[in-house]
């Protein structure tokens, strides 16, 4: 609740606190919570293609708004997932480390192995499940969810200071749901959108997606989780 949540100077020392505590793991453990933060997110993401895919109909009736809005709202659950089961996300690492690592709980070596082992940990797992669980499953390879991922693709290419679990999960939901539907960029979130679309055949190269896509918003996401958030 509001009244029980850790004020500003809290929440930083928390932070910290979970910095140190990341960047003190064993490399495998490191590497293992990365790959199943990469799944988790992963079923957001195949469940954000399905609910986009099957409502497409929606979208021609009552306009895009509406359709964003409830394809948008799904996606926040796997980032829930990732945050109840611990597992460690590159994207809340940019932040995370950058606060441990500017009070000198950490050092910039930790950050940069913590960024590097989170990043590649879960594109692995990300494509992993791709791979294995959609699309030898075939569960995008048919017409409305095949037409609206590789559309998807091609368009893409051309909370720490709540103290109890209820408020943790209201401070996760409704920012991401937000960003979802306005459309901002996610690095880890477009490793699966973006990737399955090229899995499906979408007419986008893997350079063209390396290059486009998620080196700049990765460069993005640091930016705004690191700096924006993290050093200022």
């Amino acid at each position: 609740s509001l009244n029980d949540a850790y004020n500003i100077y809290e929440t930083i020392e928390h932070i910290s606190a979970i910095g140190v505590r990341k960047s003190k793991q064993k490399i495998d453990h490191m590497i293992i919570k990365s790959f199943l933060a990469g799944v988790l997110l992963s079923f957001g993401g195949l469940f954000c293609l399905t609910v986009g895919g099957g409502n497409t109909l929606l979208a021609q009736n009552f306009g895009p708004g509406i359709h964003k809005t409830i394809q948008a709202a799904v996606f926040p659950i796997s980032f829930i997932l990732v945050i109840v089961t611990g597992e460690d996300l590159f994207i809340g690492n940019t932040m995370v480390l950058v606060i441990s690592t500017l009070h000198i709980k950490t050092t910039w070596i930790n950050l940069l192995i913590l960024w590097s082992i989170s990043f590649c940990g879960s594109l692995i797992g990300f494509i992993c499940f791709q791979y294995f669980l959609v699309y030898h499953a075939g569960l995008l390879t048919y017409d409305p969810y095949l037409s609206y991922t590789i559309k998807y693709a091609e368009l893409k290419g051309n909370t720490p200071c709540a103290r109890d679990l209820d408020s943790k999960i209201i401070g996760i939901y409704l920012p991401i749901w937000l960003f979802v539907a306005v459309g901002y960029e996610h690095s880890t979130a477009n490793m699966f959108t973006v990737q399955m679309g090229m899995l499906l055949g979408a007419n986008l190269s893997i350079g063209n997606y390396i290059l486009n896509v998620l080196i700049p918003v990765t460069l993005g996401n640091i930016l705004g989780g690191g700096i924006f958030v993290g050093f200022i």
